[in-house]
């Protein structure tokens, strides 16, 4: 279930709603909310250049040059939120 971008609260609150609703209860009691640390998502990247110049002057040889590198990165932790709940459905 695709979810839009909300709270850890407002989150877990619209997924026992549809919960509630796919499964036909009556009615849903929360005994436990919280989130959990599931890792961390990273990623990084660099770029190098260099530039070399040389030349022969006789029997002698003459360089110059410089080298750049620049970098990237970028690190966020994940967190679940998880319940526990009781759902309950009122016999008729």
């Amino acid at each position: 279930m695709q979810l839009p971008h909300r709270s850890v609260g407002e989150g877990l609150s619209h997924l026992l709603r549809e919960g509630q609703r796919k499964l036909g209860a009556d009615a849903i009691i929360v005994l436990h909310q919280g989130v959990e640390y599931a890792g961390t998502l990273g990623t990084a990247n660099s770029y190098t250049s260099a530039n070399v110049f040389c030349s022969y002057i006789g029997n002698t040889f003459t360089g110059t040059g410089y080298a750049s590198t620049t970098g990237t990165s970028v690190s966020v932790p994940l967190f679940f939120g998880k319940a526990s709940i009781i759902m309950i459905k009122w016999r008729t």
